[in-house]
């Protein structure tokens, strides 16, 4: 059930400041009684007393707090303690009005309403007092504790330039920068080595660090390549042994692209029914259907068809007489 509460009696007092004069010391509390209409228990019973900047209850800010257990009884029905004996109140700012506030600590019930914190005779007498003559100074104290930092001043002058220190270690790589054009062109075209795969044939060029795979298609690309006329190797796996093609006079632009169209490989050296890209440097022969080399062959000695006389030998490309 709630409470009700009759207007407190209030016996306030606060020692706020004390001078020199008193020869005992003020305790430093303040008594305080409240008569309320209902107990709020038998015996001692906790109770949360507790100092705020407005009078309302449930508004302003609580600035000090202490719970502890009063006596109460139903016959007086008076709260009576001394604030401050169970939590001091040195960080409590009197110089604003303040009110006291009691509620019972097991379940924060405020009993009836807050009461206005007034001056007491010591902090009246201390209030009203005329300073005396200062008196002389004491003896200097200890040192005190290192206080902090205070702000960085202005720049001094440049002092003289010492000597040079250890190499420091390298730095972080720094970011990468764009990329270049690349400079050079591009040999383009396709593999036909039917019946036998078009796949893993190697294309190369001769003493020079460019080479590619073709893929399952045959297709192949020759990159970056400077602008000059190759021969381009062509390597074909085979079971026995590796066979070589060539294809000579291949121009090689700057930033152009060379298509070497679909390459024929012939398979061996006769009955060769389209134009194919014979073995080891051997030239196509059209009208015959095959393959010759024309720097040894006597029958195809130079170019097709070229018959040297008997006994004569091919060399070079030339028939030569016995």
């Amino acid at each position: 059930m709630k409470i009700k509460l009759i207007i407190p009696l209030l016996m306030l007092s606060l020692m706020v400041s004390l001078t020199t004069a008193i020869a005992a010391p003020v305790e430093r509390v303040i008594p305080f009684q409240k008569q309320v209409l209902a107990t709020p228990g038998s015996g001692n019973v906790s109770l949360t007393f507790s100092l705020w900047s407005e009078a309302t209850v449930g508004a302003g800010t609580q600035v000090w707090s202490e719970i502890k257990a009063v006596a109460c009884t139903t016959a007086t029905r008076v709260i009576a303690t001394k604030l401050g004996d169970v939590t001091n109140l040195n960080s409590v700012d009197f110089s604003q009005q303040l009110y006291i506030q009691v509620a019972r600590t097991s379940d924060a019930v405020v009993l009836g309403t807050r009461d206005k914190l007034v001056i007491a005779p010591y902090a009246l007498w201390s209030a009203n007092a005329t300073p005396g003559p200062q008196g002389s100074a004491g003896a200097q104290g200890a040192t005190g504790a290192k206080g902090d930092t205070g702000p960085q001043g202005s720049q001094g002058l440049a002092g003289p330039a010492g000597s040079q220190g250890v190499r420091g270690a390298a730095g972080a790589a720094g970011a990468k920068g764009d990329v270049g054009r690349v400079v050079g062109g591009q040999i383009v075209g396709t593999i036909n080595n039917a019946p036998a795969s078009s796949a893993n044939v190697s294309l190369f060029v001769p003493g020079k660090p460019f080479i590619v795979v073709t893929g399952t298609n045959g297709v192949f690309e020759l990159s970056t390549l400077p602008p000059a006329t190759y021969e381009v190797a062509i390597e074909v796996p085979d079971v026995s042994a590796k066979k070589y093609y060539f294809v000579s006079n291949v121009l090689v632009a700057d930033d152009g692209t060379t298509d070497l169209g679909t390459i024929i490989l012939c398979q061996g050296d006769t009955g060769l029914l389209a134009e194919c890209v014979c073995s080891e440097r051997k030239s196509y022969c059209p009208v015959l259907g095959s393959c010759a080399d024309f720097l040894t062959d006597v029958n195809n000695c130079g170019s097709c068809g070229n018959v040297c006389g008997s006994g004569a030998s091919c060399t070079a490309g030339a028939c030569v007489a016995p």
